[in-house]
């Protein structure tokens, strides 16, 4: 029997120590975690992703700003310089809330194989957060 946290748990009561160990271990795992979390939270408050817009310069300093929020969030002290680069800052907004389809389909991949091992109960699945790097051809899996 396994026995995963649910979202809510994530979200209230988050692993610091798994988050703290993923941001340091240089696979760029948790900072692309703390990222999407902070981009969510951009787009709940602006309704659009950063770099969505005209201006993709003007969305770093606020995307900045609620990374520093989600890792307040999550446990982190963020301070007022945040332990992610400002080089993956950057290029979060210059992604701009845009799809790749290499990447959609890989994810869609794993997502298939994960649902098929759900069903048959043959192999053990994912345990909590995947994390693909697009850019490094990286993945990770967090126990948040």
């Amino acid at each position: 029997m396994l026995s995963y946290r649910t979202l809510d748990d994530e979200h209230s009561s988050p692993n610091t120590s798994a988050l703290g160990s993923a941001l340091t271990d240089g696979s760029g795992a948790g900072e692309l975690y703390v990222l999407l979390r902070a981009a969510h939270a951009f787009r709940a408050e602006r309704s659009s992703w950063p770099g969505e817009g005209d201006d993709v310069d003007a969305d770093v300093p606020v995307l900045k700003q609620f990374v520093v929020e989600a890792l307040k969030e999550a446990g982190l002290n963020g301070g007022a310089s945040p332990p992610i680069d400002d080089d993956y800052i950057g290029e979060f907004c210059r992604w701009g809330g845009s799809e790749l389809h290499a990447v959609a389909s890989l994810i869609g991949g794993v997502a298939s194989q994960e649902a098929i091992k759900a069903i048959t109960h043959q192999y053990v699945p994912l345990n909590n957060t995947f994390i693909f790097n697009g850019a490094a051809g990286t993945t990770a899996t967090l126990e948040m």
